[in-house]
């Protein structure tokens, strides 16, 4: 059976009919018996991690029956509102997988509680998720994972540069009781909302010489210039980058990144039979994000044929392994990840484990 994969962001020219278009004019009837969306970016700072995302759930779609309806998010709440529109009102699908991270996950949660469309987000999520009935939210909360993180560090004291907004507002809260439960001081916290000020914000942040300063501002470009200034201008403490990365972007930004921590996600067992498959098709090694793409999937396959629809159903299913905050970090084959964040330092373009 041909599979499909169907970028949402093309106009569908088959309206009624299951058309697969497959090398040139060649058409054919497909059934195809699930429908899953899936919501990521493919462009911007975070392309190479939605990417990765969905080559993993593209791999889980050859070895079975799944219809994959890939929608584009850019990053953007807005968009992903718009794509989740799309899956929903014109596709019909029958789950979702995503969006990513926690804003776009905001903007798309009503729309899939009214639908009633079983959604697990690649999405760190607060409290105002636990009482969904279909929308779940596979990371930790982010009080727990900036708990842990900081948990992971050996400093007294701690400053943050963050960006302008609500997702900042957000950040600095849950980096204060955070650092209050692990017994740490804030030093000060800046903002930052254009490259202009950088070295304002640089040198009132150093100013009071906290051991370890968490930048974490609106995209990667005015992180990057805000840990570049800190190096440039001597500061000798740590640094912790504290939004996702991929590894292609650590290799393009490794001279700034040298030495900087990067609070990541969890060290998982990929058996080798999905690593060789994964490397058959897409020439490289898999990675976090390839085993979550093809684990999500596979878990909201799973659940639709056992008639599976609402969240604590879905979690019963995947082994009871829920918290109150959500699900939580699983690995490829479904195990249960402990320890779901971990702490990592860039040396010569490459995240080394520094903790479990």
């Amino acid at each position: 059976m041909k599979k499909k994969i169907i970028l949402s962001l093309i106009i569908m020219v088959v309206l009624l009919g299951g058309c697969s278009t497959n090398q040139g004019n060649n058409q054919e009837e497909v059934k195809q018996e699930v429908s899953i969306g899936i919501i990521m970016p493919t462009t911007g700072d975070l392309a190479d991690l939605g990417q990765n995302a969905i080559q993993g759930a593209e791999l889980f779609s050859q070895e079975t029956d799944v219809n994959l309806i890939i929608g584009e998010s850019k990053s953007d709440p807005k968009e992903a509102l718009t794509e989740m529109y799309r899956l929903i009102d014109v596709y019909n699908v029958d789950a979702i997988f995503g969006p990513f991270g926690p804003t776009e996950s905001e903007a798309v949660k009503t729309k899939v509680e009214e639908n009633q469309k079983l959604t697990v987000a690649m999405s760190m999520c607060s409290d105002i998720f636990l009482n969904n009935t279909y929308f779940l939210c596979s990371y930790p909360s982010p009080q727990e994972q900036m708990t842990k993180t900081l948990s992971l560090l050996n400093s007294k004291s701690i400053a943050g540069i963050f960006g302008i907004g609500a997702s900042s507002e957000s950040l600095e809260e849950t980096l204060k009781n955070s650092a209050k439960e692990n017994k740490m001081i804030i030093t000060n916290i800046e903002k930052i909302n254009d490259l202009q000020s950088i070295n304002i914000v640089v040198d009132k942040t150093i100013k009071n010489k906290p051991s370890t300063i968490l930048v974490s501002a609106e995209n990667m470009n005015m992180n990057m210039k805000i840990i570049e200034s800190l190096k440039i201008k001597g500061y000798g403490g740590e640094i912790i980058y504290g939004t996702d990365i991929s590894q292609e972007k650590i290799e393009e930004f490794k001279e700034v990144l040298e030495e900087v921590k990067i609070a990541g996600g969890a060290q998982i067992n990929m058996d080798e039979e999905f690593i060789q498959k994964f490397k058959d098709r897409y020439n490289k090694e898999p990675n976090l994000y390839s085993a979550y793409g093809y684990f999500w999937t596979k878990a909201l396959y799973k659940a639709y044929k056992k008639d599976i629809k609402d969240a604590e159903s879905f979690r019963e299913m995947i082994n009871d392994y829920g918290r109150n905050f959500g699900i939580t970090n699983m690995g490829y084959k479904g195990e249960f990840v402990t320890l779901p964040m971990n702490l990592y330092v860039v040396k010569q373009g490459n995240m080394e484990l520094t903790v479990n």
